[in-house]
């Protein structure tokens, strides 16, 4: 998991606070079987390369794909799913958070970058709360609607 790696290089037993930023997902992709411009693509951004096993993709022959759809289920060439989530349903990614937090490794858990009814899906199933939302905000996007919510 994620996580733990993040509390090992951080040198912490638990984290405050822990949110999945962006209301898209992707399968899990070992490190050991990530294979550029086969299954993963390997992002350069201003010299730092991402590690590609964070990226998982399909590939056509003409663009990557993203591989996952928006009820959990696979994602196929045809249905890229770009629009969230990607591979893994947000109820299953819930879950996994609110089991960080019943092992204690995480005190509160929230999103970024939701909508409502991306959380709402989450509130069916939810056991721990939605502790934030967080949200671009200032002048040219106020988001009034997402904020009343």
């Amino acid at each position: 998991m994620a996580l733990n790696e993040s509390l090992a290089n951080l040198g912490c037993a638990y984290l405050d606070m822990y949110l999945i930023h962006w209301p898209q997902s992707y399968k899990y992709l070992p490190k050991a079987d990530a294979k550029p411009d086969v299954n993963c693509v390997a992002p350069d951004v201003n010299g730092a390369a991402l590690a590609p096993e964070y990226f998982p993709m399909l590939f056509d022959g003409k663009s990557p794909k993203h591989p996952g759809g928006g009820d959990g289920t696979a994602g196929t060439l045809s249905n890229d799913c770009v629009y969230a989530p990607n591979g893994v349903a947000f109820s299953e990614m819930w879950q996994a958070f609110e089991e960080a937090v019943d092992k204690g490794l995480v005190k509160a858990i929230g999103v970024a970058n939701f909508t409502p009814a991306h959380m709402d899906e989450i509130l069916k199933i939810a056991r721990h709360p939605i502790s934030c939302n967080q949200i671009e905000h200032h002048p040219y996007l106020q988001q009034p609607k997402l904020k009343e919510y």
